[in-house]
């Protein structure tokens, strides 16, 4: 059976956003001059395919608030993997968030330079969001969105 969807996604934290949407839409690591990107995904699940349409929109985290959440398929929190602060401000956002389809990708320009404790600190966060990432401007970020789109799908029932 073919589904067609248009999702609403959220990207926020106080990581790179705009790189992060950037890599997210055209697999660039230049960042995005837009507020809002389109990703278009195609997945296979059993006997089903899903078509796609993400409308990435870039929030501060000062603008987030439930109303907002409530209209996005899920939201995507940018943080850094060299910079712990952006880990603490990630922290607040899905704490004030309560965690619901939240996911957290942390993004940098090179992983030699990801500290160890911040693998283990994002470890802990585990339970607070539907699920975290950890990923270089080097990579195809494509997977990972696959996965946040299926359980996303999962998680929807759909």
């Amino acid at each position: 059976m073919m589904h067609k969807f248009i999702w609403k996604v959220i990207l926020t934290g106080a990581g790179d956003r705009r790189y992060l949407m950037s890599k997210i839409a055209y697999n660039s690591d230049v960042p995005a001059t837009s507020k809002i990107l389109r990703k278009r995904i195609r997945i296979n699940n059993s006997s089903d395919v899903y078509n796609i349409d993400l409308m990435l929109n870039d929030i501060d985290p000062g603008e987030i608030n439930d109303s907002i959440a409530k209209t996005a398929a899920f939201i995507i929190v940018a943080a850094n993997i060299t910079d712990k602060s952006t880990l603490d401000e990630s922290i607040r956002i899905i704490k004030s968030l309560n965690g619901k389809n939240v996911y957290i990708i942390a993004l940098g320009d090179d992983e030699k330079y990801r500290a160890e404790f911040y693998d283990r600190e994002l470890e802990t966060l585990n339970n607070m969001v539907s699920g975290y990432y950890i990923t270089s401007l080097k990579y195809d970020i494509e997977p990972v969105i696959e996965r946040i789109v299926n359980n996303a799908i999962e998680r929807m029932n759909i």
